[in-house]
């Protein structure tokens, strides 16, 4: 085993090829095949050959020549791992590999010299009793400190305190410094970390098409308040691009060379530039009934702001009553999608036995306040106080309440193109999707799940030749096609008696009342009016995600009214003080427990700035970065409206995903971590076929899996607990100061059942207060004036030391936007009728002198880029999850 360890280590580290699972494995098994021989040869040779005759003491002795062979043979095999030593002598590591076998390596030495001297000098010593059991001892101490030093930790550990072990293995591996050289995943799957830091390979992934602008974000010097110009030039560059959304390399400067729109949006097998999460800490997320949208391309890009998709004007819809999970895969068809339909729907864990369902049973005789529909309970002497709370918190296992499946636009793509699907095998795949929900026997089982198909939209032939001539490639999808699979999608509808979204009859019809009342000379015309819904004669533009998110609410209200909050969130600010700020939809009886994969995850926990940060219309920060890390990590939004860190402290644990069984490998994975291993199951990507790769050049194979690890915890808090002291928000500072820190320990604690030590975590100071502006909306609506610029500066502060504290990056949002805020105050300073003078700058930033506006949301944007940038180069994409879209005018 000792020696099967050396070749392992030096396998990894310097060979850097390590053994799989079943490759450490097989080498321990020929080490023992080779003793076994060595013992069977002792048995096969002729006694007279082994054994001699001692006539001083009248017994047997083995033969000197034949002990001498046996030294010289273990001398060899020493001296081998002597030179494996050598060459790892320069290993750093964090498990101390290095030092382990060093004193493993010098023990046996020892123990081999101790065995040569005294086989040169007491040639008769098995003869001799103080000799045999001198000898005995020596060898039993040795060999027991070896066993101690090889296995004995780990498997008393992993007996005894298996969680604390698996933790401090985990956090071990994460800080790992050697893991530049470990390569993960199956044979055919192998990258190395060393090659992904490589930036001549990152240059092979992305191609920049202007140096001089796709260089500067990430040569800037970080944000601060002697440097606001950084920002400033950043929001400089938003407003010449003319889209209104952040520049930077990652959304704008990168070109993928693919033909069309639908064979970009590519990602690389692996999307980060250190490592994949080391997915050996399983997590469960608490989640809000979900609505999950499985799709194409329209659907892996209708969470961008940019063009107003229509997830994320759902997002916006079911804020804190649904999470709307995108799981749009740009250039699949249904095939395709079937190959990985898995991998997206929930698995239903665990059904009620109808005995014990009381919820059923409650609701059934009109009492609808069992446990199965009971929200979180709260103190009550606290609710006359917080008008603004609607107790909707996440939960464990909440039910998938609607599936929408989006499919047909590469389907219906000509023959000879390889998207293409036969129609046949279009509604096939469309069946068969709706059976995995309806299906008994299938592990996603949930027959209350609403389905929804969505028809493809039609294509704008003239915009797709023009793209063409343009742009070179071949006509790929055609109007006539896209009809034919869109009445496969009625079909398939009617005949699984479930609603459909008749997108593309839709379009047609306003396309041609467009015709008609436009002039011919018009470019309309030219393109037939499909310009006024598609982006490039395929996917929707802002106009086309408008129409489908208001087809898909109206079907919603008209099939499934229990699905249709009854207010729909207003604009940012008009709802957030007022008790009804959210229209609560019923909440599903937790009959079915799911498991839903996830992608790797970002979770953002803040007050109502984060709430609204998804906001389309407001290009809140998390809609850019849910963009940013499309089918790379599920950005979750966990902002609750009117909360301080105090109420925050009561539902976190409702919030923060639970760390469960670390490695169901059990002793096994750190066991094979510890043989050199880094390719088990704790470390691989899914498996695919190898059949189609060739055929399939936009396939990424990043999808996503159960219990994906939490890589960003971002907590942005403070603007509520800043209000003045007479405000029931008010939360005393040195309160906010240990909120804050409590927060962080759940992560950071091996005994909470949070504890997550790789996550990284970034705080966000609260925004500046706009006096003046806040003093003008009180005067205006008769209101009290409860934030104060001076309250917020000193909460601010305290996070940066919070930060400090513990050691995490911050984004200090109150500084730069006092720094800009007031160059605009002495740029303006000689207009004295400005308004920039009036509100002092704020409401460049600001919407209500509290929060923030789009452009206060860009800037926000930008700087966390910067920060993840910065602090950790890992967390960056290697290209923008998207297509370069035409530009909007």
């Amino acid at each position: 085993m000792t020696i099967v360890r050396f070749y392992a280590l030096d396998r990894v580290f310097t060979q850097k090829k390590p053994f799989t699972t079943r490759g450490s494995l097989i080498a321990a098994a020929i080490v023992i095949v080779l003793n076994g021989a060595y013992c069977l040869v002792n048995q096969l040779l002729d006694g007279s050959l082994t054994v001699e005759y001692v006539r001083e003491v009248e017994a047997c002795d083995g033969s000197q020549w034949f002990r001498n062979a046996a030294i010289i043979f273990q001398w060899v095999i020493w001296a081998a791992c002597g030179v494996l030593m050598f060459r790892l002598r320069n290993i750093q590591s964090s498990f101390n590999e290095f030092r382990e076998s060093m004193a493993i390596f010098v023990i046996i030495i020892l123990l081999l010299i101790e065995t040569t001297v005294i086989n040169v000098h007491f040639r008769r010593f098995p003869l001799q009793k103080a000799r045999r059991i001198e000898k005995t001892v020596v060898d039993m101490v040795a060999s027991t400190l070896v066993v101690w030093l090889f296995i004995g930790y780990p498997v008393i550990m992993s007996i005894f305190n298996r969680r604390k072990y698996e933790m401090e293995w985990i956090e071990r591996l994460a800080s790992d410094r050697n893991k530049g050289n470990y390569e993960l995943g199956p044979a055919s799957n192998h990258m190395s970390y060393a090659r992904m830091n490589d930036s001549s390979y990152a240059n092979k992934q992305v191609f920049m098409e202007d140096n001089a602008d796709s260089t500067y974000l990430t040569s800037h010097r970080p944000f601060d308040n002697q440097h606001p110009m950084n920002i400033e030039r950043v929001l400089s560059n938003d407003k010449a691009d003319g889209n209104g959304a952040p520049s930077d390399p990652l959304h704008h400067k990168v070109h993928v060379h693919e033909p069309l729109f639908a064979q970009s949006m590519l990602l690389p097998r692996v999307f980060v530039k250190e490592e994949p999460s080391q997915n050996a800490v399983e997590y469960e997320y608490p989640m809000y009934d979900v609505l999950l949208a499985f799709g194409d391309s329209i659907t892996q890009c209708a969470g961008d702001p940019e063009y107003e998709g229509y997830i994320a004007y759902l997002s916006r819809l079911y804020q804190r009553q649904m999470d709307v999970i995108n799981r749009g895969f740009s250039g699949y068809n249904t095939t395709r999608a079937r190959t990985i339909v898995s991998q997206v729907l929930p698995i239903a864990k665990r059904r009620s036995d109808k005995k014990n369902s009381s919820g059923s049973l409650s609701n059934w005789i009109g009492y609808a306040n069992s446990p199965l529909f009971a929200f979180p309970k709260v103190k009550s002497s606290t609710k006359t106080i917080w008008p603004e709370r609607d107790y909707t918190f996440p939960q464990n296992s909440r039910a998938l309440r609607l599936c929408i499946f989006f499919f047909g636009t590469n389907d219906a793509a000509v023959s000879t193109w390889h998207q293409h699907n036969p129609i046949e095998s279009f509604r096939d795949n469309l069946l068969y999707f709706v059976s995995l929900l309806r299906d008994p026997s299938s592990k996603h089982y949930s027959p209350s799940t609403k389905i929804l198909f969505i028809t493809p939209p039609p294509v704008g032939d003239r915009m797709v030749e023009e793209k063409v001539r343009i742009e070179g490639g071949i006509v790929t999808n055609k109007n006539k096609l896209a009809w034919e699979y869109a009445q496969m999608v009625k079909k398939v509808a009617d005949e699984v008696n479930t609603p459909y979204v008749d997108l593309y009859a839709k379009i047609e019809e306003l396309v041609k009342s467009n015709q008609t009342s436009t002039t011919k000379d018009s470019q309309a015309v030219n393109f037939e009016g499909y310009d006024g819904y598609l982006a490039d004669g395929i996917h929707l533009n802002s106009a086309g995600n408008r129409l489908l998110y208001n087809m898909i609410q109206k079907t919603i209200g008209q099939n499934w009214p229990e699905l249709k909050p009854p207010k729909a969130p207003s604009h940012l600010i008009a709802s957030i003080w007022t008790s009804n700020n959210v229209g609560m939809i019923k909440v599903s009886p937790k009959i079915v427990e799911y498991e839903y994969p996830m992608y790797d995850v970002l979770l953002a926990f803040g007050d109502s700035i984060t709430q609204y940060a998804d906001d389309p219309e407001n290009q809140g920060y998390l809609a850019y970065l849910s963009r940013l890390y499309q089918r790379q990590m599920d950005v979750i939004n966990r902002g609750f409206s009117g909360y301080n860190t105090t109420r925050a402290r009561e539902i976190v644990s409702q919030v923060l995903p639970i760390t469960k069984q670390p490695s169901n490998y059990g002793l096994l994975g750190p066991l094979a971590r510890w043989f050199g291993s880094t390719d088990t199951s704790l470390f691989a990507f899914p498996k695919v076929d190898k059949e189609s790769e060739t055929i399939w050049p936009e396939r990424d194979d990043t999808f996503p899996q159960n219990s994906r690890a939490l890589r960003l915890c971002i907590f942005f808090f403070g603007t509520n607990d800043a209000a003045v002291s007479t405000w029931h928000q008010h939360n005393p500072i040195e309160s906010f100061r240990d909120n804050l820190l409590y927060f962080v320990s759940l992560l950071r604690d091996p005994s909470s059942k949070h504890y997550s030590p790789s996550t990284k975590i970034l705080f966000i100071t609260p925004p500046p207060v706009g006096d003046r502006m806040v003093e003008e909306r009180a005067r205006i609506e008769g209101e009290t004036v409860f934030n104060q610029n001076a309250l917020a500066r000193q909460y601010a502060q305290v996070v940066r030391e919070v930060a400090n504290e513990v050691n995490t990056p911050y984004v200090d949002l109150y500084e730069q936007i006092e720094a800009l805020a007031k160059r605009s105050r002495t740029s303006a300073a000689s207009d004295s009728g400005s308004q920039v003078v009036g509100f002092e700058g704020y409401d460049s930033y600001l919407v209500d002198g509290i929060h923030l506006n789009k452009q206060g949301n860009r800037l926000l944007y930008s700087m966390i880029l910067m920060t993840i940038r910065k602090n950790w180069p890992e967390l960056e994409p290697f290209a923008p999850p998207r297509a370069k879209m035409p530009k909007r005018g």
